[in-house]
C-alpha cells in the first residue's frame, strides 16, 4: 500500500490495476459495537451505554407514560395541570432519573414535575396510574390546578 504496487508470481501490479478495500466483519466486532453505512463509507459506533444515557432513557420512559396518561384522560397539552410522581423506596433507578433529569422531563412535558409529597390536599385529581419499569414501581398523578 505504501509503495503503490504489488508483485504476484513475478507480475507487478500498480495502483492502476489494484483496488484496496477494508472490510470489517460484524461477527468479529465486540458486542457493544455496531457497524453501519452504505457503499464505501462505513461507520463503527460504540453503543455501550453510560449512566447518563441510561438515566435519560428512563426519563424518556417516564415522559412517555405521562403522555399516555394525559391522552387516556383526554387532556390537551395546554390544560392547566400539575404532574406528580411517586416511587417506591427501593426504586433507585426511577429516583435517580427523576432527580437528575427533572429539567429534561419538564421541558418535554412543558409542565412542572413534582414529588407526590408536594401535592396540595385540596387539588382535584384527574388521573392516577401505577407503572412498572425494570421491576421498579412508580406512580403518576395528574391534578387540575385551582
Amino acid at each position: 500500500m505504501k509503495e503503490g504496487r504489488l508483485t504476484i508470481n513475478g507480475h507487478e501490479l500498480d495502483s492502476e490495476h489494484l483496488s484496496i478495500k477494508y472490510i470489517l466483519k460484524k461477527e468479529n466486532l465486540a458486542e457493544h459495537h455496531e457497524l453501519g453505512g452504505e457503499s464505501e463509507i462505513k461507520i463503527l459506533l460504540d453503543v455501550s451505554q453510560d449512566e447518563d444515557m441510561r438515566l435519560k432513557g428512563i426519563a424518556r420512559e417516564i415522559v412517555n407514560r405521562v403522555q399516555k396518561l394525559r391522552k387516556k384522560s383526554k387532556l390537551n397539552p395546554d390544560d392547566d395541570i400539575s404532574i406528580f410522581v411517586d416511587y417506591a423506596q427501593d426504586s433507585q433507578l426511577i429516583k435517580a432519573a427523576v432527580e437528575s433529569k427533572r429539567a429534561f422531563i419538564e421541558a418535554i412535558l412543558r409542565k412542572p414535575f413534582f414529588s407526590l409529597d408536594n401535592k396540595p390536599k385540596n387539588s382535584e385529581q384527574i388521573a392516577n396510574e401505577e407503572f412498572d419499569y425494570e421491576d421498579e414501581k412508580f406512580q403518576i398523578v395528574i391534578c387540575k390546578n385551582n
